[in-house]
């Protein structure tokens, strides 16, 4: 009977649990800020590529010489001069997953004016992967102290 009781035991915190919260509780700050700094850093400033892993380009001459200039790197494109289109970067979240925004007017400029690909913004699945190992470190964390 202690068999039955332990599964009854653990049924009846298991119906307690509220998933979305504990997905809100998850995707925390900590989370947010990973996601953040995986897309602008290790991506677009370490390896100028897009959350599909493509390159996104070069840039040409004059703008080596100019970037140079200001002691920026000139490797690949990075979108980064001032850093305020990176800091601008943050994460929604809703209780189906979460997604990669940024300042809609230099977004709106990159995409439509300049033909950049709009899946600059988002992970690659290597870098998902790290984030959602948090999550599911944090989700379990969240589940276990109930």
């Amino acid at each position: 009977m202690d068999l039955l009781d332990d599964i009854i035991d653990f049924l009846d915190e298991l119906i307690a649990i509220d998933f979305d919260t504990a997905w809100f509780k998850a995707v925390d700050e900590e989370v947010q800020d990973l996601v953040i700094r995986l897309n602008t850093e290790e991506q677009l400033g370490k390896g100028g590529i897009d959350a599909d892993g493509n390159s996104l380009g070069d840039y040409a001459p004059f703008t080596v010489n100019v970037r140079s200039d200001l002691g920026l790197q000139t490797d690949h494109i990075d979108f980064k001069v001032t850093g305020d289109y990176w800091r601008s970067f943050d994460v929604l979240v809703d209780k189906n997953g979460y997604t990669v925004v940024s300042d809609t007017e230099r977004f709106e400029e990159l995409v439509n004016e300049l033909g950049f690909t709009s899946r600059h913004l988002g992970l690659t699945k290597e870098n998902e992967q790290k984030v959602f190992k948090l999550i599911r470190e944090k989700y379990l964390d969240y589940v276990d102290a109930l």
